[in-house]
């Protein structure tokens, strides 16, 4: 992600044909710290409301599928914006409808909303409340998203943020990322 601002800042304003760039993660890596986030801060917190189910150990090492629907979604509408800063923050998000803990959310960058649930589909969430922002799961939200592409304004940046979902990422088959991480 910082590689993605550091670009931007390179070609705003300047107009140019640009060479695509696209910095792939793993994104099921993503979705088991999002989970590992969760027990953590569960266990941090000492929720007497919440204990997690036994079996989400087991996910997040890798050796358990989620269910169906249920795993990383990003809360996002088209023109939203993600401002350059380097804010983290996770909360388990309780419903209003059944009081229960049903996600964690995983907010990055003030603006990037990652959503992770282990035993409700993401559609299945309803509204979303972040601060003054509202947002509707099954409308506003992108489950294992693919590709985020940057714009400033109307113009094309060529620089997008995929995800790699196939759980086999690897630096030698991305070596551009794994040269970043050094």
């Amino acid at each position: 992600m910082r590689e993605v601002q550091r670009l931007r800042e390179v070609r705003k304003g300047l107009s140019n044909t640009w060479t695509p760039v696209r910095l792939t993660v793993d994104g099921v890596s993503i979705e088991r710290a999002a989970l590992k986030l969760a027990l953590e801060h569960a266990a941090s917190r000492a929720l007497a409301d919440w204990s997690p189910p036994d079996w989400l150990a087991a996910v997040v090492f890798g050796q358990r599928e989620l269910p169906e629907g249920c795993g990383v979604a990003l809360a996002v509408r088209v023109g939203d914006s993600i401002f350059d800063s380097a804010r983290i923050g996770i909360t388990l998000a309780k419903s209003d409808r059944t009081d229960r803990y049903e996600c964690v959310v995983l907010q990055l960058r003030e603006k990037w909303k990652l959503l992770c649930t282990w035993d409700k589909p993401i559609a299945a969430l309803g509204t979303l409340h972040f601060g003054t922002e509202t947002y509707v799961a099954g409308e506003d939200t992108r489950f294992h998203p693919r590709r985020v592409s940057y714009r400033n304004h109307d113009e094309d940046l060529a620089i997008s943020l995929d995800f790699d979902w196939s759980g086999h990422w690897s630096p030698k088959k991305y070596p551009n990322i794994a040269k970043l991480r050094r």
